[in-house]
């Protein structure tokens, strides 16, 4: 096929539907080299065309590579979700002076932000080497309970403080430096995890 199987269905049932209405098909889809096997996206444009009679003959149109064209948007729609991220978490922390609700009401920001489904934070004390759960949304309490040796032991949590970098994950279960069995108590899929640093020191972590 060289539609990708992701759009393949959907086109396939407007292709249906507009043919009976004798419309015009106007689509961008995701289409595969059929020598390279890459992933391009296309525009689609075309018309249905009728005998006298009213028999179907077949479409008329073409196709043009729009794979540029995406890219861009796709990098204009995330700069604008990372500042309007940053505007809601800016507007979530105003007044506020407490650092358990500062971190509270800037992680709910954050999640609605980034259309996130839970997260949690943590202060980390690095006078004694300790890191304090003091925030957590959409978690239930058995995956909190179990947090002991994320938050404790040897973990990408803890990993992510000492390199002071954030880690993005596109399959926590499928990553050996996660904790996968806390993990799957959530099903969860991916994470970001960000270290809040300040003076290149840190003091606490969102994920």
């Amino acid at each position: 096929r060289i539609i990708d199987p992701r759009d393949h269905v959907a086109l396939h049932r407007r292709i249906l539907r507009l043919r009976l209405e004798r419309g015009e098909l106007r689509e961008e889809v995701r289409a595969i080299h059929q020598k390279t096997g890459a992933v391009r996206w296309v525009m689609l444009r075309a018309v249905p065309q009728f005998s006298p009679n009213g028999g179907f003959l077949g479409w008329e149109g073409f196709g043009i590579d729009i794979t540029d064209r995406r890219g861009v948007q796709e990098a204009l729609s995330n700069q604008n979700a990372r500042v309007e991220a940053l505007f809601e978490v800016a507007r979530a922390l105003q007044g506020q002076t407490d650092p358990a609700l500062v971190l509270l009401r800037g992680l709910r920001a954050l999640l609605t932000a980034t259309r996130s489904v839970c997260g949690y934070g943590c202060f980390y004390h690095s006078e004694i080497d300790e890191v304090e759960l003091v925030a957590a949304h959409g978690l239930s309490e058995h995956y909190l309970d179990n947090m002991d040796g994320v938050i404790k032991g040897p973990s990408l949590l803890r990993q992510t403080i000492a390199s002071k970098k954030g880690v993005m994950l596109s399959d926590i279960q499928g990553d050996p430096r996660a904790h996968t069995n806390v993990a799957k108590i959530e099903n969860l899929r991916s994470a970001i995890l960000m270290p809040l640093v300040a003076d290149d020191e840190v003091y606490g972590i969102l994920v």
